[in-house]
């Protein structure tokens, strides 16, 4: 008989968990059928010290990663190793930033010129006194088996993560899926132009109702003036 802690333990660890297989826009990427972890770490001379920066990406938290918690969609670690005989070459682990599923998501389809796939986006995470949102970028590339890390980079309160590899591709190559993101910004587009021409129309007419009203307004002065002068003259009339 399975305890009633073993129960809630299973449950907090899968509560959150991303279902990329059955996710309504996951499931037509390759993402959904496929293992999608990614590790990658870039080594940085830093005398008298090694700098290793460690990525782990598993958004559909496939895999057994043991360097993230089990709820992370993706982990980052900065490790230091000294050169020297007395440090025996061991690491200290100077950083690290989890991004679990606890945090608020959203998936889209991107397209920018020729390239296309999805961006799964994680919103206000906490590091320290910093809260910043990630954007992870799965680009689309059929010549490559697995995916890679390309980039990642800092802009202002967000990370920017870019990712080639199969992941980012269709499962079916004739899905219209990125057509229809056309179709839906050359609708938006239009609707933008429509909106600008009925607006350029509206000022336009604006001023036209405006200049009407001050050539009236200009008329009833010069009329007036001519009054108080016909006024005038008559009284200048009387007196002589």
């Amino acid at each position: 008989m399975v305890s009633r802690n073993l129960l809630l333990s299973l449950f907090a660890s899968t509560a959150f968990a991303l279902d990329c297989s059955s996710h309504e826009l996951l499931s037509k990427f390759r993402i959904s059928n496929s293992k999608s972890l990614i590790e990658k770490t870039s080594v940085w001379q830093t005398p008298p010290s090694l700098t290793f920066e460690n990525w782990f990406i598993d958004i559909c938290q496939t895999s057994n990663n043991t360097r993230c918690n089990d709820d992370d969609y993706l982990c980052s670690t900065t490790e230091v190793q000294v050169q020297t005989p007395a440090s025996q070459e061991s690491k200290l682990l100077t950083q690290m930033i989890h991004f679990n599923d606890k945090l608020d998501t959203d998936v889209d389809i991107f397209q920018h010129h020729n390239e296309k796939g999805f961006q799964f986006v994680l919103y206000n995470n906490v590091w320290g006194d910093k809260t910043f949102d990630t954007k992870l970028l799965y680009h689309c590339s059929k010549n490559k088996e697995t995916d890679e890390l390309v980039f990642f980079r800092w802009l202002h309160d967000q990370l920017i993560i870019k990712i080639d590899g199969p992941s980012g591709c269709l499962i079916d190559e004739n899905d219209s899926l990125f057509d229809k993101k056309c179709l839906g910004w050359e609708y938006f587009k239009i609707s933008m132009i429509s909106s600008m021409i009925i607006m350029l129309g509206l000022v336009g007419l604006i001023k036209y109702l405006h200049s009407l009203g001050y050539l009236q307004q200009q008329q009833q002065q010069q009329q007036q003036q001519d009054q108080e002068q016909l006024q005038l003259d008559e009284e200048k009339g009387l007196l002589e």
